[in-house]
C-alpha cells in the first residue's frame, strides 16, 4: 500500500481484501488462509473469506 493512507474516521464496519496470508489459532490448532478477505464490525472479526462494507482496503497481498 506504499504511502497510502486510509481516510476512514471511525468507521462502523471495514473490509480487508486481497490478504495475502491469514494464520489462526484456537484450540483445533493452526490454520493458514491465503489470499483472503475479512470484515471487522465494531472492533471484531465477524467474518473471513466475504462480506461487504462501504469502506474498504485492498491489502495488495502485502498483509
Amino acid at each position: 500500500m506504499s504511502n497510502q493512507k486510509a481516510k476512514i474516521n471511525n468507521p462502523k464496519s471495514l473490509f480487508l481484501n486481497n490478504i495475502g496470508q491469514l494464520v489462526t489459532a484456537n484450540e483445533d490448532g493452526v490454520q493458514s488462509i491465503k489470499d483472503t478477505s475479512v470484515l471487522i464490525e465494531n472492533g471484531q472479526v465477524v467474518t473471513i473469506g466475504e462480506g461487504r462494507s462501504n469502506h474498504s482496503i485492498d491489502c495488495g497481498g502485502k498483509m
